[in-house]
């Protein structure tokens, strides 16, 4: 193991932890701040790690045993016998418990969530004039011109997360893909079945058309869809554990090599004329003072989290703004590909 007689570099040392999978994973996750030594943002991958020093990525904390490292390494038994004790930092929860040594750490996405009530039913994604205007939009046209890019679109399997009105999975099954949708609303689903109907018949469209939630894919075999598409979905999340479950189960689905195209509102976002300001103790949860609850983050904070997750980005991640009449709205678009 490369280390400089009592000390280890901070990228390397992510590496060997398996907290990064890639010298340019481990880049990501510090070049965006999701990096913690002994509780203080570290932005330098050379950081040198002594004895004793804590590193924290995404509330995951282990305490550097430098001795143990070398003779780990030394064995040939990375993964199988402890190389690092843990400390629990005050940012861990229940939902991300300290490691006690290297083979031990959870991977994420191997296990789907347990048990998940049914959230009640936002109405505003039950009204038909809504489902009728989702239903009229075009395609994306980002997921269009991906499409293109690939030699034969036709096979390739495609979640559609937040399917709405079938807008993009009319697309993915005109274009032959092996398309599964699901959405939390069943009058989007509905609509969407009834769309779909009339390309692929009623029965494959009820199959293939799904109720429920984004962060409860347990249908879903790991690494089995080559793209997921997720407009306006993932800042429905209500907390933060609903945004860590879903991510956690797009990872999960997503084959090596599979790509995620989504948009997603950012901070700054006003929505029916209130403003969306943070809430205590969260970096994503933003609530408006009539209550309405989303997760918002900036691109460069979004890119981070996806590359805490081996998501990293294929193209830079952008915003755009569309003035409303009721504020206005700050959508942050992103391709990442998992490594």
């Amino acid at each position: 193991m490369p280390t400089n007689g009592d000390t280890i570099k901070l990228d390397q040392f992510l590496k060997f932890m398996n907290l990064a999978s890639t010298g340019g994973q481990a880049k990501q996750l510090v070049q965006y701040g999701h990096v913690e030594v002994n509780g203080v943002v570290e932005t330098r991958r050379g950081r040198k790690l002594r004895d004793g020093d804590t590193v924290t990525v995404d509330q995951r904390t282990i305490t550097v045993d430098l001795e143990r490292l070398g003779r780990e390494a030394n064995q040939g038994q990375r993964g199988t016998s402890p190389a690092a004790t843990a400390g629990q930092s005050p940012a861990t929860t229940t939902d991300h418990p300290p490691e006690t040594a290297a083979g031990d750490q959870p991977t994420p996405g191997t296990t789907p969530p347990p048990n998940l009530m049914p959230r009640t039913p936002d109405e505003r994604w039950e009204d038909p004039d809504r489902v009728a205007r989702f239903a009229e939009m075009d395609p994306d046209l980002r997921l269009v011109e991906l499409l293109e890019q690939y030699p034969r679109p036709a096979g390739i399997r495609v979640l559609d997360l937040g399917c709405a009105g079938g807008r993009n999975s009319v697309a993915l099954v005109e274009h032959g893909c092996d398309l599964m949708a699901l959405d939390a609303s069943q009058a989007m689903v509905t609509k969407t079945r009834e769309r779909l109907a009339q390309l692929i018949g009623a029965v494959e469209a009820e199959r293939r058309v799904r109720l429920g939630r984004m962060d409860e894919l347990s249908w879903a075999t790991d690494a089995s869809f080559d793209l997921v598409v997720a407009f306006g979905i993932l800042h429905e999340a209500q907390d933060d554990a609903e945004w860590e479950r879903s991510l956690t189960e797009v990872v999960r689905v997503l084959r090596p090599g599979g790509r995620l195209l989504l948009s997603t509102l950012s901070p700054g976002t006003i929505i029916n004329g209130e403003q969306l300001a943070p809430a205590a103790g969260s970096r994503r949860l933003h609530v408006t003072p009539g209550g309405v609850a989303k997760c918002l983050l900036e691109p460069s904070a979004l890119d981070g989290e996806m590359a805490v997750r081996g998501l990293l980005p294929v193209v830079p991640t952008t915003t755009v703004q569309r003035d409303m009449e009721d504020g206005h709205r700050i959508t942050t678009k992103a391709l990442y590909s998992k490594g």
